[in-house]
């Protein structure tokens, strides 16, 4: 009798996926907003000490800043924050508020041809989506700033 060959379980796609697909690890909701709120508290901190000249306490923030992971774990939660799975972001709000105010009267009948009516300009301070509400709408003429923008 011809021994059998045991098969061998396929491995998990997941467990074969090169590193850059890999999910990080995701934060709680309140451990997102206090790493936010934080890293915010520590900027307004280091912008006063710099400012007035307190450079012992700007470097002791520095590094307090950067043990905490810097920008790139703050930008890491603010996306997180955003997802659509925590409610996405305020961009949808912002809509609901200007819907029935400021925005009927640019696509109304009475408003000029297509053509001719003209966008309301926003400006998107720390944009981290090209894809939210207003960017949809059609409505806006939108310009974003982002340092550290996570889009080409």
């Amino acid at each position: 009798m011809v021994p059998t060959k045991k098969r061998r379980r396929p491995n998990l796609l997941s467990h074969t996926r090169p590193p850059a697909f890999n999910k990080a690890p995701s934060l709680s909701s309140q451990a997102t907003r206090s790493l936010i709120r934080r890293h915010h508290t520590l900027q307004k901190q280091l912008h006063t000490a710099r400012h007035g000249g307190d450079s012992a306490n700007a470097e002791k923030l520095e590094q307090e800043l950067a043990s905490s992971g810097g920008l790139q774990k703050y930008q890491q939660a603010s996306l997180q924050g955003q997802s659509a799975s925590r409610g996405g972001d305020s961009s949808k709000i912002l809509m609901e508020w200007l819907h029935p105010a400021i925005l009927p009267p640019l696509h109304s009948h009475a408003a000029a041809p297509h053509a001719q009516r003209k966008k309301l300009k926003m400006l998107e301070v720390g944009a981290l989506r090209r894809d939210n509400a207003c960017a949809r709408s059609g409505w806006f003429d939108v310009r974003r700033i982002d340092l550290r923008s996570q889009h080409p």
